[in-house]
Formats: structure tokens, C-alpha cells, sequence
């Protein structure tokens, strides 16, 4: 009735930082996530939380940019499964 999750991924974005020796190399965010799941029955509530942290340098022919983008997220779900009987 219980379930515990949690789990890290990198998220690539759209975008190559500027002045990034391989352009096809996107800039990416370390996730990390945390959740809780409830079952009772046929219903199941899901909470999760996600950290994610993005960080890159977009270097200038005469300075460079340290960027830093954090975001928090909370996912909730619920859901119910319509029991079949034949």
C-alpha cells in the first residue's frame, strides 16, 4: 500500500551554450527525485518532489557567463482503475 521512490537523471535542454567547442553537445540539468506512492484498493495517490540544477558557461571573445538555473517541483497523481469482470 506503500511505495518509495527516488532517482537521478540528466535532462538535456535545447541549447548549446554559446561558444561550446561541440555544438551538438546540449547543456544539461542533474535531477534528483523523491516520491511517495499510495494504493487503497483500486485508487493510487502519487506525490513526488524534483530538484533540478542546470549550470553552464557561455564564453564571449572577452568575458565569460556563469549561469545558474534551480528549479523545485511537486507532482502530484491521482488515479483510479475501473475493475473488469467478465
Amino acid at each position: 500500500w506503500l511505495a518509495l521512490r527516488g532517482g537521478y537523471r540528466e535532462q538535456a535542454q535545447a541549447f548549446a551554450p554559446a561558444g561550446a567547442a561541440l555544438l551538438d553537445e546540449p547543456a544539461r540539468a542533474d535531477v534528483f527525485g523523491a516520491g511517495l506512492g499510495f494504493s487503497f484498493g483500486p485508487l493510487a495517490l502519487d506525490v513526488t518532489y524534483e530538484l533540478s540544477s542546470l549550470r553552464y558557461e557561455d564564453l564571449w571573445l572577452s568575458n565569460g557567463n556563469d549561469n545558474s538555473l534551480t528549479t523545485h517541483s511537486v507532482l502530484f497523481e491521482a488515479a483510479y482503475a475501473i475493475p473488469l469482470t467478465r
